[in-house]
């Protein structure tokens, strides 16, 4: 059921509305195995991504041993996030699309479609067969592709985290305004009295 079906007729006749949270006990749980893979993979990149910046800068190569498990652990993390991912996204669409906040739906839709971007980039950089890469300049287009989608990522969860934020403040604060009642337009009572004369 959505946010807004109705579960049997309250009082007065109006159906009464069972609310469904965006992320319930079970997928939360979910988002945090998303959330704890994503952060282990953000270590890992800005490492791989240290070493690639020192090695063009320096002309040096400094791939050793090291990198190469920090490489491999890269792989590794890579496919285990793809499937909570790809679960958890269709899930969380479901029980928030209906939301009266438009503008976190959106972020959230941008959010998922850059987190695609991310692993459908990543698979196809991995060289596997299926999807072998020998153009160049595709190649070349797909890493940066993977490369900037996690800073999108970053950016646009930071952005879906102040919009929820502002939601809920504008929400309370429309609460309070209305037991408050406006002295002038757009000023509740309460905020002058904070202010004072």
């Amino acid at each position: 059921m959505g946010l807004q079906d109705p579960v049997e007729a309250g009082a007065a006749g109006r159906p009464r509305i069972r609310y469904v949270p965006a992320v319930g006990p079970r997928l939360r749980k979910l988002l945090l195995v998303v959330f704890v893979l994503f952060a282990l993979l953000a270590v890992d990149s800005v490492y791989l991504g240290t070493i690639t910046w020192f090695e063009w800068w320096s002309g040096n190569t400094l791939q050793d041993y090291f990198y190469q498990v920090v490489f491999l652990l890269h792989l590794v993390l890579g496919f285990l996030i793809i499937a909570p991912v790809i679960v958890f996204g269709p899930l969380h669409f479901r029980n928030a699309w209906k939301r009266p906040n438009r503008r976190a739906v959106g972020a959230g839709i941008a959010l998922f479609s850059t987190a695609l971007v991310l692993l459908l980039s990543g698979i196809a950089l991995t060289r596997l067969g299926l999807f072998d890469l020998k153009d160049p300049a595709l190649r070349s287009g797909t890493y940066w592709a993977h490369v900037i989608s996690p800073l999108a990522l970053a950016v646009r969860s930071t952005v879906l985290l102040a919009v929820a934020r502002a939601h809920r403040h504008r929400q309370f604060h429309s609460r309070q305004d209305a037991d408050d009642g406006f002295l002038l337009p757009g000023m509740p009572q309460r905020h002058l009295r904070e202010v004072g004369p």
